[in-house]
């Protein structure tokens, strides 16, 4: 679909299938181990699918949006292909939703009697609360404030990086790129391992004094 919109690469379509199968498993695993621990008191398989898709499902949508949202960030940058390769990864975040939420239940119907379930005993009794989430529960807001101090320091880089693609000047200095990249940054001075191709249509006339500054100004633009 995009490509009537855009032009597509080819590594876009390796990225976005690598994106949705690793998302399409996690997101079917999520359901399918809900559905086990729901059949474990459960006898109707039925009714089984439903909450299982009713409580897990409503994490796979979130989860889902989340994802579809980061990968469109791409756009951000600045860089057609690269938010191309966003958007091409969102569409296939979008139908392993789908699929979770409507395809995998249908194959639970089918299967069922396949799927091993451990049913448990009416005396049955098991604490699951463990060491560290009675500590984090009995200490809410020190969790909390933990938390956002981690996250906050973790985020204080962002406010020097510097968005693009990287080329051999980010190299190893004792690889061959480096070496070749920075001896043609010394001979013909910055910028010329990367250069940017310029077509100016004249319309037949001559150019003028402020057509110069035009051009002077939009170079300087693109530098920055």
């Amino acid at each position: 679909m995009l490509t009537y919109a855009f032009d597509i690469p080819n590594v876009t379509l390796t990225l976005a299938v690598m994106i949705g199968l690793a998302v399409g498993i996690d997101y079917a695993l999520f359901i399918l181990f809900r559905y086990r621990q729901v059949m474990k008191t459960e006898t109707d398989y039925i009714k089984g699918i439903g909450l299982a898709v009713g409580t897990a499902g409503s994490a796979v949508i979130f989860a889902g949006v989340t994802v579809v949202i980061a990968v469109c960030g791409l756009s951000l940058v600045g860089i057609d292909f690269l938010a191309v390769m966003g958007f091409a990864s969102a569409i296939s975040v979008i139908f392993a939703v789908f699929s979770a939420l409507t395809l995998l239940p249908a194959l639970i119907s089918i299967f069922h009697k396949h799927i091993k379930v451990n049913k448990l005993q009416s005396n049955f009794k098991k604490d699951i609360d463990t060491p560290w989430s009675k500590f984090i529960t009995g200490n809410a807001l020190a969790a909390v404030l933990l938390g956002l101090i981690i996250l906050v320091a973790a985020a204080i880089p962002v406010s020097h990086m510097r968005l693009g693609i990287p080329d051999d000047g980010v190299k190893p200095a004792d690889s061959t790129q480096k070496k070749a990249y920075d001896i043609i940054s010394d001979k013909f001075g910055e910028g010329f391992n990367g250069q940017i191709p310029m077509l100016i249509n004249v319309k037949d006339k001559k150019m003028i004094h402020k057509d110069y500054n035009k051009i002077y100004n939009l170079c300087i633009k693109i530098l920055r």
